[in-house]
């Protein structure tokens, strides 16, 4: 189950949804929350969050003055990121590109990932997921969401090239 915070910015009437206990965006205001338990089936045309916003701008009296949800841009915050592969095997000197995909695609601004890696011993990894075989062994990259609120992980195995 996941727990999500409607927020909106009156300068822009833009409304964003995030996962609750992530930091709002500068401007924004918290104005209701709600989870994804609150459906029996995925979300898949974002009808449940439209719904939900809408509960939410209207309980505010029409914050802003919004009556009309054609004026409103609602726009998701990541509620999951996927690396791809989520396991590779290199060898030393080789290089592979892992890609971090963040679901819903309609993410809020510019939410991207930051790449890490816990054994530089094994391997490196640069800004833009392009990982190089160092010396045999394992290392574990991670992609982290602009936010920090959402990782996902790519197992890289080193080898000695035969």
């Amino acid at each position: 189950m996941t727990d999500f915070q409607i927020a909106y910015k009156a300068t822009t009437k833009e409304v964003v949804i995030q996962i609750d206990g992530v930091a709002l965006p500068a401007g924004f205001t918290d104005i209701g929350k709600f989870s994804d338990a609150d459906t029996e089936a995925p979300d898949t045309d974002n009808s449940v969050a439209f719904n939900r916003v809408k509960d939410a701008l209207y309980i505010e009296n029409g914050v802003g003055g919004i009556t009309d949800m054609s004026r409103v841009t609602i726009t998701m915050w990541p509620q999951s990121v996927t690396v791809t592969p989520a396991t590779v095997t290199i060898e030393e000197a080789e290089t592979v590109q892992l890609s971090a995909t963040l679901t819903p695609a309609n993410t809020y601004g510019n939410e991207g990932v930051t790449w890490s890696i816990d054994a530089e011993t094994y391997a490196t990894v640069d800004a833009d997921g392009l990982v190089t075989g160092v010396a045999a062994g394992e290392a574990t990259v991670t992609a982290t969401t602009d936010s920090g609120a959402l990782t996902d992980t790519c197992v890289v195995t080193v080898v000695i090239p035969v």
